[in-house]
């Protein structure tokens, strides 16, 4: 039986019989197989008997007096004949099996799916050594070419060479072409004359060398060209006006007046000037406004405080009568009050203006109940609702507090 080299494998051994009769058959033996001393014994190659691995799998009785045992990689590590041996002179008669080990890629070329293939590498021919190769895969290889045995005729089947010539004259089933007859380009009567001449192209280059002379001053550092516009639509006063507007020195006729901007969609970086004219609507971001501003109406909705920034408006950025009564909607005064009176934690943790200054008030004006006892309950200035329950001890000493 073959076996792979390295690789687990687990055997039928057996069968064990008794070694008194020689046909009882011992059921019992897998302790003592399993030995780590005494056990199943090996001898590899013709080696010294040693006794089986001990890192493996517990054998285990099978049939018929035959034990399923596990051989593992140390077991199968050589190459060559391997004995099982197991003996015990008190019990059963000896058990021995001889197995052949053979190299993974052999086993696999022989008795595996197709995944290896045998080594055929050739050493020697006709016992002279073979030379190393010329390529990987390709080896040196000498032809002999003739007619003769053991000779290659590499005529056969082959064209013949073509002698090559100076002068093309004439072959089999052709004109000689000379002179004008090639359809080279210029020549007569061969459909080309109507092509450039030397002279047109001479004037398309003189044109190129032009243009590559005035493109480097037309050139901006990034590499844009920059050019001058004269005129649009032949009108050198429409050109002169355009100018005039983006340079912010007003129209060069008698509507001089930068005109009026009526919708900015787009977002505002900065405006560092003044703005003469007005401003309709901005439905972008603006940067900054580092001149002043009159500012007409507000719409709803448009200044909130999650569009604000923390810091965003400050004292130091409003000049004096930036912001009037008059510039304020109707409500606008209550808002801020509002804001200002629930904002959270303002006084202590959990407790906003507002709640403290009921509590101030229920303490320093409202209805008083409980006075002398263990409780003391102050209602909301002119409300019933319990603003302070106060629990107080014999000296009227406050020892909880209950807000409501």
């Amino acid at each position: 039986m073959n076996l792979k080299q390295s690789t687990v494998v687990v055997l039928s051994f057996g069968p064990f019989v008794d070694k008194t009769d020689g046909v009882t058959l011992e059921v019992g033996l897998v302790s003592a197989i399993d030995h780590a001393t005494t056990g199943i014994m090996l001898s590899k190659n013709g080696g010294t008997l040693a006794v089986r691995s001990a890192a493996v799998t517990a054998s285990t009785y099978d049939a018929h007096g035959c034990y399923k045992v596990t051989l593992s990689t140390t077991d199968t590590n050589t190459i060559g004949i391997l004995r099982v041996i197991y003996t015990d002179a008190t019990t059963c008669l000896p058990v021995w099996q001889d197995f052949h080990v053979l190299a993974a890629n052999v086993y696999d070329s022989l008795f595996g799916a197709a995944t290896d293939k045998l080594d055929v590498n050739v050493e020697e021919w006709n016992a002279t050594a073979v030379p190393a190769e010329h390529t990987a895969g390709y080896p040196i290889v000498t032809v002999k070419d003739g007619t003769g045995t053991g000779e290659i005729n590499t005529n056969a089947g082959a064209i013949a060479l073509v002698d090559l010539v100076t002068t093309l004259t004439t072959y089999t089933g052709n004109t000689v072409q000379t002179g004008d007859s090639f359809a080279r380009i210029g020549a007569t009567g061969s459909g080309l004359t109507t092509l450039a001449t030397a002279a047109a192209l001479a004037t398309v280059q003189a044109d190129t060398d032009d243009i590559q002379t005035r493109l480097p001053a037309a050139l901006t550092a990034g590499g844009n060209i920059k050019a001058d516009a004269l005129a649009f639509s032949g009108d050198t006063v429409a050109a002169d006006n355009a100018e005039a507007f983006f340079d912010g020195t007003g129209y060069a006729g008698t509507n001089n007046v930068i005109p009026t901007v009526t919708t900015v969609t787009g977002a505002v970086g900065s405006v560092a000037g003044s703005v003469a004219g007005s401003v309709a609507s901005v439905t972008g971001a603006v940067g900054s406004v580092t001149a002043a501003v009159t500012v007409g109406t507000i719409s709803a909705g448009v200044i909130t405080a999650a569009s604000i920034a923390t810091g965003a408006i400050t004292a130091a950025k409003f000049g004096s009568g930036a912001i009037d009564a008059a510039a304020l909607a109707t409500d606008a005064a209550n808002e801020i009050a509002d804001a200002l009176l629930d904002r959270t934690d303002a006084i202590e943790t959990a407790i906003t203006p507002r709640l403290a200054m009921r509590y101030i008030a229920a303490a320093c004006a409202g209805k008083l109940s409980g006075a002398g006892t263990a409780t003391e309950v102050f209602d909301g200035c002119g409300v019933s609702t319990d603003r302070i329950t106060a629990t107080v001890d014999s000296s009227g000493n406050r020892t909880a507090i209950t807000l409501g």
